[in-house]
């Protein structure tokens, strides 16, 4: 989530590293872009980390539920794309 946000507050770096690279023109908006999907994803992994501690702490059980059936989604959705590939 750090990465995105400094890509997008100084982009500045990662444009003139990307001006080392012949034919780098059009990479100037995916960078931007995939800054914002940097930082959706850390957020996303933020919240499902604070609500498991959260959890963990108060020893509620629907939000350790919560937290696993996201962590076994996503390896499911994992092994699912590295079946199809």
């Amino acid at each position: 989530m750090g990465v995105g946000i400094w890509v997008i507050v100084d982009a500045s770096i990662f444009l003139e590293l990307l001006g080392k690279i012949p034919n780098s023109s059009a990479y100037g908006k995916l960078i931007s872009d995939a800054a914002y999907i940097i930082i959706a994803g850390g957020a996303f992994i933020f919240l499902v980390a604070f609500l498991g501690c959260c959890g963990a702490w108060k020893k509620n059980k629907c939000l350790l539920y919560m937290v696993s059936s996201t962590g076994e989604t996503f390896i499911m959705l994992g092994y699912a794309q590295l079946i199809n590939s």
